[in-house]
């Protein structure tokens, strides 16, 4: 019975990740890390958190050289 319900959640785990939208490649380069946070997620104020977060941390990474 566990055995099934593991099975079960591991599919269904599967098929989440495959409908999962991908929009990081929807923004023009040189854009502002706040409003390519807008632009790729207009209505999760969590994920534009964490995008804008992550945007900085690579611009200042790659501003080092």
């Amino acid at each position: 019975m566990l055995k099934q319900v593991l099975c079960a959640a591991v599919a269904a785990g599967f098929i989440a990740a495959a409908f999962t939208p991908v929009q990081a490649a929807s923004v023009a380069p040189g854009t502002p890390c706040k409003e390519a946070a807008k632009m790729s997620y207009p209505d999760d104020r969590k994920m534009r958190h964490h995008y804008k977060k992550s945007c900085k941390h690579n611009w200042k990474h790659a501003q080092k050289g």
